[in-house]
């Protein structure tokens, strides 16, 4: 997961944007860039050599007014390493994507994950991936305001949220945002949260986890990104639910041998690794499990 935060033109950067980056931030710390347009520009401005959250703040404060049209992105790494060469936005100009700082036509930025653009042992993400070898193709490129193709990008992309802009300072959304402040958010982490403690609840930024740092592990399952207590097992910090389906992966072979029944699997109770519902049947479609909607959804006959 990652979190992306956009600012139209014409809208007045809130007096709490610095609280939502923070609180973003908190989880999706593995790399941060952000996409400007300037007014009366013809270029969209792509910045991601941010090496201090604070730097990212200071920039965004002294270099975008309420004319101009920002897209903040803040990285939690799923894919690939956490080099800058992975972080977003990207340029759709395919021989300016590896840039840290640069000018182009047209910048995107996603958050969500493209399984099936994984590549086995890449330093690459899939979203890197995605963008070198789908979203700047010329025949995608430069048609995004056809309808065709927005309604091929909102299917593909699934349950991720995608945003574009381009060197008129326009945006073009896809996936699910929340709106807040007159700002667009891919998901809430720029909400404020609540973290566990032995004796219970403190404040995210209180004094106290400010000034003693006691904490080492996150506070996000590093599988689903929701905020759990979570255990530490075999290199990875996850809660209660990613860990039932981690031990389930582990009985694949099992489960093959009975997917030949049905491709059903009865068990006390599992979440959906795609909805996060609650099921007592999984489904088994190509290794991954799924409550009975989503299976029917990604097993349903395309017409």
């Amino acid at each position: 997961m990652c979190m992306i935060i956009v600012k139209e033109k014409e809208v007045a950067i809130p007096e709490k944007m610095n609280d939502y980056i923070d609180y973003s931030y908190s989880s999706n710390n593995d790399g941060m860039g952000i996409a400007l347009w300037k007014k009366d520009s013809n270029f969209v401005l792509i910045k991601k050599d941010f090496k201090k959250l604070k730097k990212l703040k200071r920039f965004v404060k002294n270099n975008v007014d309420k004319e101009d049209a920002l897209i903040i992105h803040l990285r939690a790494a799923s894919a690939g390493n956490k080099s800058f060469t992975n972080r977003h936005p990207f340029s759709l100009e395919l021989k300016k994507i590896n840039k840290l700082e640069c000018k182009t036509s047209i910048a995107v930025a996603h958050n969500g994950t493209f399984i099936d653009l994984r590549e086995a042992n890449s330093k690459f993400s899939d979203t890197y991936v995605f963008v070198r070898d789908i979203l700047s193709d010329p025949i995608i490129k430069n048609n995004l305001e056809r309808t065709s193709i927005a309604l091929l990008l909102e299917k593909f992309i699934g349950r991720s949220r995608l945003v574009i802009l381009n060197s008129k300072g326009e945006f073009s959304y896809y996936g699910d945002w929340e709106e807040e402040d007159g700002l667009k958010f891919s998901n809430s982490a720029y909400k404020k949260r609540y973290v566990f403690s032995e004796k219970g609840y403190w404040n995210w930024y209180s004094n106290y986890y400010l000034n003693n740092r006691i904490r080492k592990e996150p506070y996000f399952c590093e599988r689903c990104n929701r905020f759990a207590p979570l255990k530490y097992i075999e290199g990875e910090w996850i809660c209660e639910d990613c860990k039932k389906l981690k031990e389930l992966g582990k009985k694949e072979e099992i489960l093959k041998i009975e997917d030949k029944k049905d491709n059903v699997k009865e068990v006390e109770e599992w979440i959906c690794e795609f909805c996060r519902d609650k099921t007592d049947v999984l489904y088994n479609l190509e290794g991954l499990y799924m409550c009975k909607k989503c299976y029917d959804y990604f097993n349903r006959e395309v017409r």
